[in-house]
């Protein structure tokens, strides 16, 4: 899935330096429970659309601190405890293009 011209996303290459990094600073860093389908958004300053079941919330995609991380979904820059846990039961509905959210499906590759 790849996002339009100027979104921004983390390629492959770069979520490699970035867990290299995190492993060597902590050698138990794993990246298991981690989705894959979250990975381009991390870092990547596009808020993104995400219904499980119960709500539909918007955000920008962080992670947690620790050897055993978790993706989070940060509502506004300014939170900090109040942000969701992201699982693979997620499902990414939308990506933030301007002022609309566009579906990831239609979205194009740099």
């Amino acid at each position: 899935m790849g996002l339009q011209k100027g979104l921004g996303t983390m390629n492959t290459r770069e979520w490699e330096v970035y867990k290299a990094q995190r492993r060597r600073e902590d050698p138990r860093w794993t990246d298991e429970e981690l989705p894959a389908k979250l990975v381009p958004h991390f870092r990547s300053g596009v808020r993104i659309r995400v219904a499980n079941g119960e709500y539909v919330r918007t955000g920008k995609v962080g992670i947690t601190t620790g050897w055993r991380p978790a993706f989070l979904l940060m509502h506004r820059s300014s939170d900090t405890g109040s942000s969701d846990v992201l699982n693979e039961r997620d499902q990414i509905t939308g990506v933030q293009s301007g002022r609309a959210y566009i579906s990831p499906d239609t979205a194009t590759a740099p």
